[in-house]
């Protein structure tokens, strides 16, 4: 299938704000420049799109200011800073039992590339392959201490070089090793044996969000792909999950995501008041937008948070 030339012209910061001004009749081009010098033209028209009344067409709904647009845009920063903070605690405690499941098998697990007994046999040349990297990354790593001991020593722990594993890295070393290994890193984060293989999916969830949330990309609005129906069946079969006043994409939500973050938190940490700091900031979303924009476009529907499963005060 053939495909459109793009035509549109590259455009001034001014030229951007008149532009935007078709369609905010009512703001000054200058106070709108000044925002586009800071944050990029079509990073904040991901925020400006909900106000179409029509997606197909550049109308806005009745009323629309780009200041309702960047007040929306704001509030999703400080959701991502939230959500960060939560998946920081899951990753942490991941990297942590990664680092002494590994290490007590071999002090040097990830020097032994070919025949790891530990490895399922059908991803041993992708194990070989991975150690591999991250091994040889560990010379450019940025980190003073870990960059003197690679100076130092002939070989670097386990429990250093799990360090300086990423999020995805993480899930990708749950997938190579053999399952009695990754049930038991898993058991060790509350997570029942029978059902690690489910969490190993709904890792790669939480590691697309949060790269969403790294590099700054709106969350709050946005269709997120399909588990795998197994997995999905067994989120809606969770006990306090099951019970949510639920919308029906709501796989596809940032609720389904949150919802996965704060299950598993509550088996991490159970003294968390990250659900407190959740509803926190979904308080300062914009009240009366224009087009009806509410946090139903992230699944959450009216009350919400007097559901038990958050535990809300």
């Amino acid at each position: 299938m053939s495909k459109d030339t793009y035509n549109e012209s590259y455009k001034t910061f001014e030229k951007q704000a008149l532009l935007l001004c078709t369609f905010f009749r009512h703001d000054n081009p200058k106070d709108v420049e000044k925002v586009l010098r800071n944050i990029n033209y079509y990073q904040i028209g991901l925020y400006i799109y909900p106000f179409r009344i029509d997606p197909s067409q550049d109308i806005l709904a009745d009323g629309t200011r780009f200041n309702h647009a960047l007040s929306v845009y704001n509030f999703d920063k400080q959701l991502r800073l939230v959500i960060l903070d939560g998946l920081e605690t899951i990753e942490t405690a991941m990297k942590t039992q990664i680092a002494y499941e590994l290490g007590k098998i071999d002090k040097f697990f990830f020097y032994q590339h070919t025949n790891n007994q530990n490895i399922l046999l059908s991803r041993s040349n992708k194990w070989t392959k991975f150690s591999e990297k991250i091994i040889t990354r560990l010379s450019r790593n940025g980190n003073t201490y870990i960059h003197r001991m690679y100076e130092k020593y002939e070989k670097l722990p386990t429990w250093i070089i799990s360090e300086t594993l990423t999020m995805g890295e993480m899930g990708q070393i749950l997938n190579y090793l053999k399952p009695q290994i990754s049930h038991s890193i898993l058991m060790k984060l509350g997570i029942m044996r029978s059902r690690a293989n489910t969490f190993i999916t709904w890792w790669k969830s939480l590691n697309q969000l949060r790269n969403k949330c790294a590099h700054y990309d709106l969350v709050w609005n946005t269709r997120y792909p399909d588990f795998e129906h197994r997995d999905f069946e067994y989120l809606n079969r969770l006990g306090a999950i099951q019970n949510l006043n639920k919308p029906d994409d709501f796989q596809n939500t940032l609720y389904s995501r949150l919802s996965i973050i704060w299950f598993w938190l509550q088996r991490i940490h159970p003294n968390s008041k990250w659900n407190c700091r959740l509803q926190q900031i979904l308080n300062t979303f914009p009240k009366n937008l224009p087009n009806n924009i509410t946090l139903k476009k992230a699944g959450f529907l009216n009350g919400w948070d007097t559901e038990s499963f958050w535990n809300l005060p």
